[in-house]
């Protein structure tokens, strides 16, 4: 069976964060204003060309304007 999106977060990881993130402190910002925006998922891409956060409900998006450019995409 599929593991429930609100369970990845613990468990879903992306091994590059650890590594990445020291160095730039901005896109672990990002990650924790994602989770504070009230996304049930968010991590780094591959190996760390975006930031991306999976939301249930609509979101405003100043507050992420500040690390760059935005992109929603609503299913």
């Amino acid at each position: 069976s599929l593991l429930p999106m609100d369970e990845w977060k613990n468990i879903v990881k992306n091994d590059f964060e650890e590594s990445i993130f020291p160095k730039h402190p901005q896109l672990k910002a990002l990650k924790e204003t994602l989770y504070n925006l009230g996304a049930e998922y968010a991590s780094m891409t591959g190996s760390g060309s975006s930031v991306f956060g999976l939301f249930k409900n609509k979101i405003e998006v100043d507050e992420l304007k500040k690390y760059g450019q935005v992109w929603i995409e609503e299913l």
